[in-house]
Order: C-alpha cells, then sequence, then structure tokens
C-alpha cells in the first residue's frame, strides 16, 4: 500500500474597506516551513494551495493601490484537505 501525502488549500477573498468590493492582483504568501503563493483575481478571489498540513502564516501584499485594503477574508474551513 502507497501512502498518499495531504496537502492543503486556503481559498477566500481580498476587499476594499469602503464598499468591500474585491481586490483584483493582490499577491498572497502561505510562509511556514516553506513558501506558496496566489494571486487574487478580478473579483479578489483567491486560492493558495500544495501546502503540506501544518502553521502558516497568509500575508497579503499589492504593488500598487494599496490604500484602503482592509481585509482578507479566509472562511472559517477554508483550509481542507485534498488527496
Amino acid at each position: 500500500m502507497t501512502a498518499k501525502n495531504k496537502t492543503v488549500r486556503i481559498g477566500g477573498a481580498s476587499g476594499f474597506w469602503g464598499d468591500s468590493s474585491g481586490v483584483p492582483d493582490v499577491s498572497l504568501v502561505l510562509q511556514g516551513d516553506r513558501l506558496y503563493a496566489g494571486t487574487s483575481n478580478a473579483t479578489g478571489a483567491y486560492t493558495v494551495s500544495g501546502a503540506a498540513a501544518g502553521d502558516y502564516t497568509l500575508t497579503p501584499t499589492k504593488a500598487d493601490d494599496t490604500d484602503g485594503i482592509s481585509h482578507i477574508a479566509v472562511p472559517p474551513r477554508a483550509g481542507w484537505l485534498v488527496p
């Protein structure tokens, strides 16, 4: 029998303070034992995947137009195991 490695996928949305509209092109770095990255799409939705289960910090950055970004949402059950 071969053991399968499990990976974690984190997803959510970035938003502006004033109207909570999505923020596109936000770079998200998931940092733990290794680094994993993703970028928000036109609606602000993002997914960072491929990380092994463990403790991580999710850090958003944006090269331009950063004023007003108020939150990066990670739903309570955003991380799940994917075989």
